[in-house]
């Protein structure tokens, strides 16, 4: 069931805005780290295993990428109001700030597209 959800979700490629509530922030997970993940992963579940929750240890870890667009997601009231003072030497954008403050959430998910 849910596997057709998610590939007719997928299937559509379409930009699904952010309800009013939500502090959304685009960023560009490393290749450094998806690599960990992967390595975390085959660890977890291993060879065996991960040929029936990904169908394999490799097909899934080919990237022609410098990373993988991801979005920081957060329900706007769990972020506090305090400015984020960072010197860069430049004014920190929206976005940016957002994620500073939502670093000092306790709990963060991150959701890759």
């Amino acid at each position: 069931m849910f596997q057709k959800c998610f590939a007719s979700i997928d299937s559509t490629n379409t930009h699904v805005p952010a309800p009013y509530w939500a502090a959304v922030s685009p960023v560009r997970v490393p290749l450094s780290s998806c690599n960990r993940a992967a390595d975390f992963l085959i660890d977890w579940f291993g060879p065996e295993e991960l040929k029936h929750v990904v169908g394999g240890e490799r097909w899934w870890q080919v990237r022609g990428l410098d990373g993988v667009d991801g979005e920081w997601i957060t329900e706007k009231q769990y972020l506090s109001d305090e400015k984020v003072d960072v010197d860069i030497g430049r004014k920190l954008t929206d976005d940016e700030e957002d994620i500073l403050r939502m670093e000092k959430i306790e709990t963060v998910m991150v959701c890759y597209r």
